[in-house]
């Protein structure tokens, strides 16, 4: 069975926050720009944690589109 990373994103029109669970209460987070140099900056800092399971909260969901198209 293969075990997922759970990571948390909020989304906002110029940023995203991130969250990711590290497990006995304990997590890290980090703030991106909510355009593409900043989906690559996700990218490339969600590598340690390797597989994840996303979930994300904001008020429109038109204002992730393009974070959730890179997402999957």
């Amino acid at each position: 069975m293969q075990i997922l990373t759970p990571v948390g994103i909020d989304v906002a029109s110029q940023k995203f926050d991130v969250a990711v669970w590290k497990g006995k209460a304990a997590y890290k987070s980090k703030a991106f720009s909510n355009t593409p140099k900043g989906f690559d900056a996700l990218k490339k800092w969600l590598e340690p944690f390797g597989d994840c399971l996303y979930a994300w909260k904001q008020q429109v969901l038109t204002v992730s589109y393009c974070l959730l198209s890179w997402l999957i």
